[in-house]
């Protein structure tokens, strides 16, 4: 456990911090400046100033099942005061990618199970289009590159999503990696 886990558990930070709190009420990844945004009377909440003393100016928090109850977060940190918002798209990107990956490497050795995902066909314009979502396009942007409607590219999208059992494109590009059904090297 690193010095700061450590310290964020004596503080007892997992009862009273802002993201923590304000994780139900938002989708989707988000950054600290986010959660002081959205709940002003957390602002100046200790653990902002521990986080500092730590060298920790931003964080970036991307939840690996958005909208389930416990589900585990990956937790990045700057140093900066600020992310670059055009590479938060590959951090979560990521981020899913290494909590998949995690998450089957460390279920046995805790004892778990690993679960057996069930047999899913995803079609080859499903494939291309969670190849490009992976790599940060918008639909337009994968419209454009598969020359086919942005409203097309969304269904294609939404089948993968639902088909996998996700609620985002980004869960839905890593799963179909850690399937072998997608390369996104």
């Amino acid at each position: 456990m690193s010095a700061w886990n450590r310290h964020f558990m004596d503080q007892r930070y997992n009862v009273i911090d802002p993201c923590i709190l304000a994780y139900p009420n938002l989708r989707g990844a988000f950054t600290w400046t986010d959660v002081k945004n959205l709940t002003p009377d957390h602002a100046e909440s200790p653990i902002w100033g521990d986080a500092r003393s730590d060298g920790m100016l931003e964080g970036f928090i991307v939840p690996t099942a958005p909208g389930k109850k416990n589900a585990a977060i990956v937790r990045l940190t700057t140093t900066e005061p600020r992310f670059d918002p055009a590479v938060l798209p590959l951090l979560q990107s990521i981020s899913v990618i290494y909590a998949a990956s995690t998450r089957s490497f460390f279920s046995p050795a805790l004892g778990e199970q690993p679960k057996v995902p069930p047999a899913v066909t995803l079609t080859e314009r499903e494939l291309e289009c969670l190849y490009w979502a992976a790599r940060g396009k918008t639909n337009p942007e994968i419209g454009a590159i598969l020359q086919i409607s942005r409203h097309t590219v969304n269904s294609h999208i939404e089948s993968a999503k639902g088909k996998l059992g996700v609620a985002t494109r980004v869960q839905a590009a890593a799963i179909a990696h850690s399937l072998g059904v997608l390369s996104i090297a």
